[in-house]
């Protein structure tokens, strides 16, 4: 991690300006208020998303409380980037960093929003994670792909659990699909459907 440099702060500062993140527009803007320093602000998020600790299995994320004190309050800076995650800063970044057209200054950023947007997650919710699916940047997800909810197999395992509900009141056998090793392989499915419970930290990208 480094301080943006002007070139850096320059292509964030447009996106910041158009969702009130600390800059208002020409004519004001109903997101948010004037920041006293709102480069300053982005730099320590980007610094504590980007921490690591050591673990006894590998590096896991720094909480806020680790960030520098030249940085900021960690609680100030921690309520910032929450207050942006609900104004839609991450999600509208990480869509511009991975933008097949974006400029290099943009695309140099990418491993810093994707720092971002991941410690966000639980702020923005499921939508967050098939967002991030979707531009294919495993990177700004917060464990292994696989790991994670994976809503579209919701409709199989619904249908898979009312075949086998009746079939019990039916008294009749009851088999799985092929691939399916019976009771085994329905929980399995519930394990992909709702995700891993609960998410080590290690597991998170570097």
């Amino acid at each position: 991690w480094q301080p943006l440099s002007d070139a850096e702060w320059e292509a964030l500062a447009v996106t910041l300006r158009a969702l009130g993140c600390g800059l208002r527009g020409p004519g004001g803007s109903p997101a948010g208020r004037e920041m006293a320093d709102p480069r300053a602000r982005l730099d320590a998020i980007f610094r504590g998303c980007t921490m690591k600790w050591d673990g006894p299995q590998g590096p896991y994320r720094a909480p806020w409380r680790a960030l520098p004190p030249a940085l900021g309050k960690p609680d100030t800076v921690s309520r910032s980037h929450r207050r942006w995650a609900h104004a839609g800063l991450w999600r509208r970044l990480l869509e511009e960093v991975c933008h097949p057209q974006a400029e290099p200054v943009r695309r140099d950023l990418a491993h810093w929003v994707c720092c971002a947007y991941r410690r966000a997650i639980r702020v923005m919710g499921l939508r967050a994670v098939l967002f991030a699916r979707r531009l294919g940047q495993h990177s700004a997800l917060p464990a292994p792909p696989h790991w994670l909810p994976q809503p579209a197999l919701l409709g199989p395992w619904q249908r898979l659990c009312q075949g086998l509900l009746d079939a019990l009141l039916a008294g009749r056998a009851w088999r799985p699909p092929p691939g399916l090793d019976g009771v085994g392989g329905l929980a399995l499915l519930r394990d992909r459907v709702l995700g891993r419970q609960p998410l080590p930290r290690w597991a998170e990208p570097a």
